[in-house]
């Protein structure tokens, strides 16, 4: 028969390997776990800076297109704003090699001229060379 003192020291030995194997299978388990914790991490970090530079450059295209759009704009404005002011017509009366250029008001207020020559008038609107180019 065991003595009571050897029972309590087999108990004692029986806790501690149990708590030595609960630790092993803790660390075990932490082993297996870490890799998989710093990979998602790594993932969630690329991701976010993926999405970073996404909205960057997604910024970006929009500023250059913006001022694209407003270069383009400031052009058309120009060109009404100009073509307002100057609206130039060149009139053939198949006469002669003579070609005027005049305003569009001064076309209008001189309805005379076809009036003198008699002979029909054709009347042909020039392009601003700013205004014309193809963007």
């Amino acid at each position: 028969m065991l003595t009571s003192n050897q029972l309590v020291h087999r108990r004692s030995d029986a806790i501690k390997a149990r708590r030595r194997s609960v630790n092993r299978e803790a660390e075990a388990y932490a082993r297996e776990q870490e890799p998989r914790a710093r990979g998602d991490a790594q993932r969630i970090i690329e991701q976010a800076t993926a999405y970073k530079e996404q909205i960057v450059l997604n910024a970006q295209g929009e500023v250059e297109r913006s001022n694209v759009y407003y270069q383009n704009l400031k052009h058309q404005n120009y060109c009404v704003s100009n073509g307002k002011k100057h609206t130039p017509k060149m009139l053939d009366n198949n006469s002669g090699n003579n070609l005027t250029v005049l305003p569009l008001e001064q076309i209008l207020s001189g309805k005379n001229l076809t009036e003198k020559t008699n002979t029909p008038v054709k009347t042909y609107q020039t392009n601003d060379k700013n205004c014309s180019r193809k963007r």
